[in-house]
């Protein structure tokens, strides 16, 4: 029979396991190189948070009047169709609850509400609002196919 000595087989080894490298190197480069670059759409919420304009004077006044009676997180103000809560430092948000499946009403009925209170939409995109489907709105889009994911006003474009 074959006599290898363990010089040969440990050569061996080490050509099968550099060929066995080579060939999983290539289809890791061909598979990097064969997915599509991602396409730009719009900024996801997290970015617009990042890149969020600054609150004016007016609006920091307006923002305290409304937070400082609240002596921490909670409910700034609710109807039936919408929640709007404050959660401080770190996040520093209003988080617009969608208690709706009329969900452009409801935005705008926030939107509206803030405005009523004297801020611009600047400052509205700078404090910032934030709308989020309640449990029961997001079941209920779920069960009908539609999506509502978090969001910012439309107008924050930034």
């Amino acid at each position: 029979m074959f006599k290898l000595s363990k010089k040969k087989v440990i050569i061996g080894l080490i050509l099968l396991l550099l060929i066995t490298g080579a060939y999983f190197l290539i289809r890791f480069l061909k598979s990097r190189e064969e997915r599509p670059e991602p396409e730009e759409g719009p900024p996801s919420v997290a970015e617009r948070l990042v890149n969020k304009p600054e609150l004016s004077a007016a609006g920091a006044r307006l923002k305290q009047e409304l937070v400082e009676p609240l002596g921490g997180a909670g409910t700034v103000y609710e109807t039936d169709n919408f929640r709007i809560d404050w959660i401080p430092s770190p996040v520093d948000t209003f988080e617009a609850e969608i208690k709706t499946t009329d969900i452009v009403s409801a935005e705008s009925q926030v939107v509206a509400w803030f405005k009523s209170k004297g801020f611009s939409e600047t400052d509205i995109c700078a404090l910032p609002v934030v709308f989020y489907p309640s449990w029961e709105v997001k079941q209920e889009l779920e069960g009908s196919g539609a999506v509502f994911n978090t969001s910012v006003p439309e107008f924050c474009q930034y």
